[in-house]
């Protein structure tokens, strides 16, 4: 494993930026798809946005030693969860989370009531994986909007947001988000935080001689390439 890193400064922002070879990455024996569209179309008010890509592919590889770690703690086997959720293991959780998988957290404020998100994947069979989540939503109780949209499989904490996701927006143009994730069109993982929008949870309580300064971050996001 090797690692090179720069830490470089401008008059808008500070940037690390890295190479990491070997690892975790080394011999994955697949390439996620490229690119942040669904995070940069979400709607303008987002708080915080993530994208990962290949999600579907890197739980496949992953499964079988997942399985055995399951199993081992003794507290259930795979035919349990299997028989408890509806759902044919790792198949159809690994059609939910399909190819890319986008979580988003609107503009609101975190106190008494639940917090508002959603996620959306872009699964091989969207129909199946609409039926297969939501079966096992029912059982577990969970009271989640689960929806399609085309391509997309929807799932949000209400209705409501489920409607403004479809409806999307243009994030990718909001001030500070390219400076803040960088290239989206290569990158296969991406995340973004609006502080503008997440001060007002943490502006009264921040220290005099340090107010100013934190008050003064627009954002901050990151981005990743995966390459052979």
């Amino acid at each position: 494993l090797r690692f090179a890193a720069a830490v470089r400064f401008d008059p808008d922002y500070v940037e690390l930026a890295g190479v990491i070879r070997g690892g975790a990455t080394a011999g994955m024996g697949f390439d996620p798809p490229a690119g942040l569209g669904q995070l940069t179309s979400l709607p303008d008010d987002t708080l915080v946005g993530i994208q990962v890509n290949g999600y579907d592919q890197s739980l496949t590889k992953a499964w079988p030693g997942l399985a055995t770690g399951l199993e081992s703690t003794g507290a259930f086997t795979i035919a349990d969860l299997e028989k408890g959720l509806g759902m044919r293991l790792p198949d159809d959780l690994v059609n939910i989370l399909g190819s890319t998988l986008t979580v988003a957290l609107p503009d609101q404020n975190f106190g008494a009531d639940a917090p508002i998100y959603g996620v959306i994947t872009t699964p091989k069979d969207v129909s199946e994986a609409e039926r297969s989540l939501g079966a096992a939503l029912d059982t577990l109780g969970a009271p989640l909007s689960v929806s399609v949209d085309g391509a997309k499989l929807l799932v949000a904490s209400d209705e409501a947001y489920a409607t403004r996701l479809k409806t999307g927006g243009r994030l990718g143009s909001v001030d500070g988000f390219a400076t803040a994730v960088g290239d989206v069109s290569k990158a296969t993982n991406g995340v973004y935080v609006n502080l503008d929008l997440l001060e007002k949870s943490y502006a009264d309580s921040l220290p005099a001689q340090w107010k100013d300064f934190v008050l003064a971050l627009k954002s901050v996001g990151m981005s990743s390439t995966w390459s052979d």
